[in-house]
């Protein structure tokens, strides 16, 4: 049990928080690369924020990360707004940008299944048990049902 709560710590606090902080304090050399990194942790943040077990640290903490990546956005933004979109890159860069990339592609894959999961199916609907007042049922007709 111990090692469950320390691994959702460092997955669900600690992961989020080093990327903001990577945000932040990073020293990029073209915009395009801070937008990589940018829309990587964002991507991670909302994850987290989505998908985590907030109620065994604290519901707060969420809306904290959230404010966090606000503030990280917008200071970075205004530290490197000056920056060109293109310049000829490092290999070092380049491997940094293709990480991100593939960072950023994972995590809003897992958003967009995340997100999918609140919707409803289609074909299905909601109707009131009448045994139970007030308690709201879904019914789906899978394939092969008549």
């Amino acid at each position: 049990m111990l090692f469950s709560i320390i691994q959702l710590a460092v997955i669900q606090l600690l992961l989020p928080v080093i990327f903001i902080w990577m945000l932040w304090k990073g020293r990029f050399q073209t915009k395009t690369e801070w937008a990589f990194q940018t829309l990587c942790t964002i991507m991670l943040v909302v994850w987290a924020v989505l998908s985590g077990r907030w109620d065994m640290f604290s519901y707060y903490l969420r809306a904290l990360l959230l404010v966090l990546l606000i503030i990280a956005v917008y200071r970075s933004y205004r530290k490197h707004s000056n920056l060109p979109w293109r310049r000829a890159l490092e290999r070092k860069q380049k491997w940094s940008i293709g990480i991100f990339v593939l960072l950023g592609a994972v995590f809003a894959w897992y958003n967009v299944s995340i997100i999918s999961g609140y919707t409803p199916r289609t074909g299905g609907r909601a109707y009131l048990s009448p045994e139970k007042r007030n308690v709201l049922h879904s019914a789906w007709r899978g394939r092969g049902a008549d």
